[in-house]
């Protein structure tokens, strides 16, 4: 057990004789007192509940990375701030709307170049972007009301397939249903059999080299801030009509902003660009 300093144990003994304590009275107070700190110490790192409380949040975050930390909180059953800090504590952040960490291993920074310089030379080989079928997609969250404004929002998953043409396919997941590895090659297999296509290289954590995200998400989060949808079905209308509106050089423009990105995480040594 660690000692008090005797400074400590000195203020001690002179509470202890304003109260009309003598010395044998004394010690056993500060006996108490240090089974006491000992005892807080001890308490505070017994069991597992605020261990189990990190790992559930990084599980919630690896199953879904456009989940916000609000939601974590709420199904969790934990206040917002914990969850912020405890992600933040490992090096966690939000870029794009994507869960990434905060800083790149040396290994991530290398294959992002790598991966890059590679696509950027065949690129300019041999032009791929619209010469050959260069289809994108991912995934993102759309949140509704379903009673009344304050009350908790609903959310329905959105999946896109576009190219530099426009949209190809999208649809909204059934309530409840989230993106896995098995839907994700169920949708591939299925849109691969009807326009066929070659699977290019994506460096992991590069949601700035990802078109989905740098570029149609960001502009559809903008067209949704101005509406207030109420279910799947406004959901589903606003999606429609958005994509419809959308001229063909939006798509185009976001496809072939891809070798100028490549060119910049080359020229920034593997860093997130955004």
């Amino acid at each position: 057990m660690k000692k008090l300093s005797n400074c400590k144990c000195i203020d001690i003994l002179k509470f202890c004789y304003k109260k009309g304590k003598n010395a044998t009275q004394a010690t056993k107070k500060i006996a108490m007192f240090m089974d006491l700190v000992q005892y807080v110490k001890d308490a505070s790192r017994s069991g597992r509940p605020i261990t189990d409380k990190i790992d559930a949040i990084f599980e919630k975050v690896e199953q879904d990375q456009h989940i916000s930390s609000y939601d974590v909180a709420e199904e969790l059953g934990i206040d917002h701030k914990t969850v912020l800090a405890h992600l933040k504590k490992t090096g966690y952040t939000k870029k794009l709307d994507i869960w990434v960490p905060h800083e790149l291993t040396e290994r991530n920074l290398m294959n992002h170049v790598l991966i890059c310089d590679s696509l950027l030379r065949r690129n300019e080989t041999e032009p791929f972007l619209k010469l050959s079928l260069r289809i994108t997609g991912d995934e993102n969250w759309i949140t509704y009301d379903k009673n009344k404004p304050g009350f908790t929002r609903n959310k329905v998953m959105l999946c896109v397939w576009w190219d530099w043409k426009g949209i190809i396919h999208y649809e909204l997941l059934p309530p409840g249903r989230n993106i896995d590895s098995e839907l994700y090659c169920e949708q591939l297999m299925r849109l691969k059999q009807e326009f066929g296509w070659e699977v290019l290289m994506h460096p992991p954590y590069s949601s700035d080299l990802a078109p989905s995200d740098f570029h149609l998400f960001r502009s559809l989060q903008n067209s949704l801030g101005s509406v207030r949808l109420t279910s799947r079905e406004d959901c589903q209308n606003h999606l429609s009509g958005y994509f419809d509106q959308k001229p063909q050089n939006f798509y185009s423009n976001g496809i072939m902003s891809l070798p100028t990105r490549w060119q910049k995480v080359i020229d920034h040594n593997g860093t997130y660009i955004l």
